[in-house]
């Protein structure tokens, strides 16, 4: 059987070879990469494949043969087929656990079938083809070809169909037409032939996974690693050019032998060859730039590109959207490694989408700013070489074309257009329509930048407007509270006057009308007096006319003001000094704050007493007003020191009040750098506390 098997042992030997040198192709050219590594997985399995393939072929005995059949599923077919499913998806960039899981799922059952022997077609008729003398060996191979692999590639081929009808992405449509083609070849080929008993032509199936594996390993080169087309191309206008510079050195030779018949025509061919060899190289680069320009056509359609353009970012006017799609459309479009944008903000040009502060910038006033202003053209580092090597910010961006983008006569940003992924060099129609696309770009950036100042501008506006009007709304409650309880104790004191002057009251009650007489103008003064304050310490305006005092001092004089309108309401009034320190403060202003925090005290304190604490805690002089009354709600307490607040719950409402007191009590402190504490519960009264620096040490 030998001799008959013989051809299918060369191919199958011959195709062995061809995968393990695609694979060095493939695996050398960039080891690294993720698509080029799942890929040398599937090569390696096909090798075995084919290697497993030949040695089932060979004119061996029964037990080898049923060996080799049985590797060669284990370890050819599923491990080739489930590698080149993942090298696709890879390949695609598409998610690959569904994939798993249907593949796993489907050769299970398949395997189930085959051993329960459910079919077999082996016991089909065997017509043509180079054949094995153990038919029965191979069944199960050819069973789970027929059955699993067809499950397989039609959801595959359903699946890159979809992709083809579907997608507009024109390189991503390159690669499904490729896949679909080595899908078709290798895949499905092997499955027919192996189907159809008819057609059973060995080894058919390895031959197909061959031309499949080639063109797959084009489609990598391709599109992965390098541009295939430029490399022939080049690789072609180098082999004319070296040509034509060798005939034309020997051409020279013969005619200037022929012409002088000199003996020194060895030493002019050395001196014409090294003269020839000086102007080879840069001779060659600008046929190559001529070629380029002249007859490669880039793979994008030229007003098409423009028009697109255009129209999408004349849509766009949110200043990031339109950065992002300026970056995206020049990276896809010309298949550019990386793409950087720099926008002007405040004297600087900053990457628009790293942080501004400490990271790369270039200021406007630079040498390289100022070449790029006075530029109007794209810069292309091989054309600029000697200007840009001036820049340390263009060393610090190493783009093959920076791109000035101008509206008028200013700078809007900065386009770097790093080196192309192919490798490939940027043609004259590369930069004219980078050019074009700075241009659009760089009216849009304007729009939107200017967009972007109007809505700033009408925020600003939009705030000023508000705080007018919570200024005018303010200042209308102020008259009408100050009016209100400015008026209030004049009428109190004007009434209690008028029956002492007309002596309608009796001698007993006098006195008692006089203290409430002078409780009332007491809370006139302390009102007049929060009135004159306000502005100035709003403004923060306020003059502080610091002197040496003690907390004593302070306590001593607010205890002389509010105990007779503490005895009047029936209120204790107690004072505890813990110890009694001595501050550099404004002793009129302190003594006004804790004023307004006793004032408070008192004022919603119906029965038990009110405290005066002072001492020392935190490193801090303390002196904290304590009451017994109704207390605070929690989610009040943030706001107490708002202007004009006096709480939202209705018994406040029924204690008269300015709403003024904590505001400016808190004013004064700040000023002072210092702070104010609030501890209270609703219903168990409140406890104020006011932080001043101690006095300095000298």
């Amino acid at each position: 059987m030998l001799d008959a098997n013989l051809p299918a042992v060369v191919i199958a030997s011959i195709t062995a070879v061809l995968f393990l040198i695609l694979l060095t192709i493939v695996f050398i050219a960039n080891p690294r990469n993720k698509v080029n590594q799942a890929f040398s997985l599937y090569l390696i399995f096909s090798l075995g494949w084919s290697v497993f393939t030949a040695i089932s072929a060979w004119d061996v005995n029964p037990q080898q043969e049923y060996l080799a059949n049985y590797l060669l599923n284990i370890l050819g077919i599923f491990p080739a087929a489930i590698s080149y499913f993942f090298f696709c998806l890879i390949f695609l960039k598409k998610p690959f656990k569904w994939w798993l899981f249907y593949a796993v799922v489907t050769y299970l059952i398949a395997s189930y079938l085959m051993l329960s022997h459910v079919y077999s077609v082996v016991d089909q008729p065997f017509l043509g083809g180079y054949g094995f003398h153990g038919r029965q060996q191979v069944g199960s191979l050819l069973y789970l070809i027929v059955i699993w692999g067809s499950l397989f590639i039609g959801a595959l081929l359903v699946y890159l169909g979809k992709e083809l009808l579907t997608s507009t992405d024109k390189v991503h449509l390159q690669k499904v037409r490729l896949l679909t083609l080595a899908t078709v070849i290798g895949a499905g080929a092997a499955i027919v032939f192996n189907a159809i008993p008819p057609l059973w032509v060995f080894p058919v199936d390895i031959l197909g996974q061959l031309i499949a594996a080639s063109i797959l390993t084009y489609a990598i080169l391709r599109f992965e690693l390098v541009d295939v087309t430029t490399k022939f191309r080049n690789i072609i206008v180098e082999t004319i050019f070296t040509t034509l510079l060798a005939a034309g050195f020997l051409f020279t030779l013969v005619v200037l032998q022929l012409l002088f018949r000199t003996e020194f025509i060895l030493w002019i061919a050395i001196i014409l060859a090294v003269f020839i060899t000086s102007l080879s190289q840069p001779l060659k680069e600008r046929v190559l730039k001529f070629v380029d320009i002249t007859f490669y056509r880039t793979r994008y359609d030229y007003r098409e590109t423009i028009n697109k353009f255009a129209q999408k970012v004349g849509e766009i006017l949110n200043l990031n959207n339109l950065a992002f799609s300026i970056i995206k459309t020049v990276k896809d479009t010309f298949g550019a490694s990386e793409v950087n944008l720099f926008l002007f903000h405040k004297g600087f040009y900053y990457p628009f989408n790293f942080p501004q502060e400490g990271g790369l910038q270039f200021s406007e006033t630079s040498g390289f700013i100022r070449f790029l202003k006075n530029s109007n053209q794209v810069v292309a580092r091989d054309e600029f070489s000697r200007q840009l090597d001036q820049f340390p910010e263009a060393r610090s961006q190493p783009s093959e074309i920076i791109i000035p983008l101008r509206s008028g006569t200013d700078l809007v940003g900065i386009l770097f257009v790093y080196k192309r992924v192919s490798g490939d060099f940027y043609s004259r129609e590369d930069k004219n329509l980078l050019f074009t696309l700075s241009q659009a770009s760089a009216i849009a950036l304007k729009n939107s930048l200017l967009y972007q100042e109007v809505v700033e501008k009408t925020s600003d506006i939009e705030g000023l407007l508000e705080r007018e009007r919570e200024v005018n709304e303010s200042k209308d409650e102020f008259i009408t509270i100050a009016s209100h309880y400015l008026r209030t104790p004049l009428t109190t004191i004007k009434g209690y006057l008028y029956l002492l002057i007309n002596e309608k009251l009796p001698p007993q009650e006098a006195s008692k009308y006089l203290l409430r007489a002078f409780n009332e103008q007491k809370k006139l003064a302390s009102l007049v007096e929060d009135v004159i304050s306000i502005s100035a310490l709003e403004k923060g305006e306020l003059k502080l006319f610091r002197e040496k005092t003690s907390l004593s001092n302070i306590v001593k004089k607010v205890l002389e003001d509010f105990d007779s309108l503490a005895t009047e309401k029936g209120v204790g009034l107690e004072v505890d000094i813990k110890n009694d320190i001595e501050v550099e403060v404004d002793s009129q202003k302190i003594t006004q704050a804790v004023s307004n925090l006793v004032s408070n005290a008192v004022k919603f304190t119906s029965v038990g007493k009110v405290t005066i604490f002072a001492g020392v805690d935190e490193g801090q002089a303390k002196i904290c007003v304590k009451d017994t009354g109704i207390g605070i709600e929690s989610n009040q307490i943030e706001q107490l020191f708002q202007k004009f607040h006096r709480g939202t719950d209705t018994k406040t409402y029924n204690y008269e009040g300015s709403g003024l007191g904590l505001y400016i009590a808190k004013l004064i402190v700040d000023a002072h750098q210092g702070k104010i504490t609030v501890n209270s519960k609703l219903g168990q009264g409140s406890s104020f506390c006011i932080y001043l620096p101690l006095k300095k040490k000298p």
